[in-house]
C-alpha cells in the first residue's frame, strides 16, 4: 500500500488516517474527518491519472 500512496501523493493524509485509527483502536467512526480528507485526495489523484492516461476524464 505504501507505493500506492506515494503514487497518489496522499501519503500524508493516509498516515493521518492510520494514526487516528491507532489512537481510537481502529474505530472508523471516530476518524471520519481523516477518512474524508484522504478520500478527497485519493479521488483527485485518480481523476488526474485517468486524464493523463487516456486524455479523457473517468466519468462513472
Amino acid at each position: 500500500m505504501e507505493g500506492k500512496m506515494e503514487k497518489t501523493k496522499c501519503e500524508r493524509q493516509y498516515n493521518q488516517l492510520l494514526e487516528c485509527l491507532d489512537d481510537f483502536d481502529r474505530n472508523w467512526g471516530k476518524c471520519q474527518e481523516e477518512l474524508k480528507t484522504f478520500r478527497l485526495c485519493y479521488n483527485k489523484g485518480n481523476e488526474n491519472r485517468t486524464i493523463e492516461g487516456n486524455g479523457k476524464k473517468n466519468i462513472p
